[in-house]
């Protein structure tokens, strides 16, 4: 088997428990990576349950979790799902967008590796990671060198972990990718060492593990934690999506489906009848409704005894459905209060809508935090980039310049193009920008290939320009009463 990153675990994985991984002591590998690998194996069983749960809520797989006191149990099948999670997921994670890599003192981005780029699908790793890290905390990308090129693939916190580097903060000494699951558990296995990668596989359970080893980038570890706002207590980072948020869901999923039991009854009333016989209670039953006939002892010639009540036809006085739908709006308002997001992005719509200002400030710290997640980011994408940089040239030393590289990230405020590229014509008309050129259109909010072919227009355009007006200027001095004389005598061919 070549050494290569396959594109990922293709197994379904919305109904599976969660993924063990467990690597026994194998023979033909050294103690110390016996233990590195036992101790990596441990960390993702640790974490399993956890990071299934993240799975599940984020997909709206979550089990509906009843209470067992106002909903009966044969209308939990009627229960709705909320996205409310992948909401506040993705709307963090389309304002982490990374546009591309500069050099200081650089007018254009920095374009040696966009071939790689292209040819390994970098950006779209890089967003698939930066998504999987959001909902589990931390995700990984990792990069190696076989027979068919460099390759690059994004791991989720499920099928890899890593052992922490003590002398060099946030990177680590060595580092674990599943690569293919089967139905027994893991099937194929990487693992990043410096300057060597160790690939382990068995074909079925109960199988050896067979070891291959392949020498790599000396002194560096090609595979790269990504982790959301890290903390000393939690240094592999924590998830999007928090408990409080996942309480919140679990009481909005059972409020919905009071608010549709409640919805079934106000919308198709429930009729009673008293004193009423059956076959008259008979003749008020409907598709759409439902009768309740209470009868009373009858003589033998079918009337009513002494005494019994007058007959009368009534509908059963059932609750309103507004107390349902102040709680839903109030739970979301709290998952809104704890993801930062405003309550027009959860589905709420008051009397009075959210006002510009508050729509501002609710976005004003999503984008905050997408700018502290994103300088989070930036050391391992850079090193990651790194890395790629000498497979590509089979180099084990950077260049001094390529060690100051930095990411290039989207603004996350995402304003309006019409603000972005008014507030860029008041900086040409104030000659703080220069006009024309790539670097001003991509500020303009124009995507590269557009903001290339631009500058370019404007360049053709500025030469056209100078030769008009070098055009005019020889037309005029042809005019001119004292040239005029001179050029009359020399196509004659008079001296001059």
């Amino acid at each position: 088997m070549m050494l290569g990153i396959g594109p990922g675990p293709m197994v379904d994985v919305s109904h599976e428990p969660a993924r063990i991984v467990n690597i026994p002591r194998i023979a033909e590998l050294s103690d110390d990576e016996n233990h590195d690998i036992a101790l990596m194996c441990e960390q993702l069983r640790r974490v399993a349950d956890r990071n299934r749960e993240r799975f599940v809520f984020y997909n709206a797989e979550q089990a509906f979790v009843n209470m067992g006191m106002a909903i009966p149990p044969e209308f939990e099948k009627y229960a709705s799902v909320l996205g409310w999670n992948a909401t506040a997921v993705d709307a963090l994670a389309r304002r982490i967008q990374l546009d591309g890599f500069a050099l200081p003192g650089a007018v254009d981005r920095w374009q040696d590796l966009d071939p790689q780029f292209r040819r390994t699908g970098f950006y779209q790793q890089h967003k698939m990671c930066v998504q999987s890290m959001l909902i589990y905390g931390v995700a990984f990308m990792g990069a190696v060198k076989s027979p068919d090129g460099v390759q690059v693939q994004a791991y989720s916190a499920r099928d890899a972990t890593g052992l922490w580097d003590t002398a060099r903060p946030g990177r680590l000494r060595v580092g674990l990718a599943v690569q293919q699951w089967g139905h027994f558990g893991a099937q194929s296995v990487t693992v990043f060492y410096p300057g060597q990668i160790i690939q382990l596989d068995r074909p079925t359970l109960g199988a050896n593990w067979e070891v291959r080893r392949y020498q790599h980038l000396p002194g560096r570890v090609t595979f790269h934690p990504f982790r959301f706002l890290p903390q000393l207590d939690k240094p592999w980072g924590q998830s999007r999506i928090t408990r409080p948020m996942m309480t919140y869901t679990r009481s909005g999923a059972r409020t919905f489906l009071r608010g549709e039991m409640n919805g079934e009854v106000y919308g198709y009333p429930q009729l009673y009848g008293v004193n009423t016989p059956p076959d008259v209670a008979e003749q008020f039953k409907s598709g759409m409704a439902r009768f309740f006939a209470l009868d009373y002892e009858r003589d033998e010639d079918g009337a009513p005894v002494e005494g019994a009540p007058e007959s009368k036809i009534g509908q059963v006085q059932i609750g309103s459905q507004q107390p349902h739908m102040e709680q839903l709006r109030m739970t979301a308002m709290m998952f809104a209060a704890e993801s930062q997001l405003s309550p027009d992005k959860l589905g709420v719509i008051h009397d009075n809508p959210s006002s510009a200002d508050a729509i501002d400030r609710a976005d004003g710290e999503l984008n905050d935090l997408a700018d502290e997640a994103g300088r989070d980011l930036s050391i391992p994408t850079v090193d990651l980039v790194h890395d790629l940089w000498l497979m590509d040239r089979n180099s084990t030393r950077l260049p001094e310049e390529l060690e100051a590289l930095a990411t290039d990230l989207r603004d996350p405020a995402m304003t309006t193009r019409y603000s972005q590229r008014m507030a860029l014509a008041s900086l040409v008309n104030a000659g703080a920008v220069i006009p024309g050129e790539v670097v001003t259109y991509e500020a303009a909010g124009y995507s590269r290939t557009t903001a290339t072919r631009l500058a370019e227009a404007y360049r053709i355009a500025e030469r056209r320009k100078a030769q008009q007006a070098i055009a005019e200027q020889a037309l005029a001095a042809r005019q001119h009463p004292q040239v005029a004389p001179l050029i009359a005598a020399r196509k004659a061919g008079d001296e001059v």
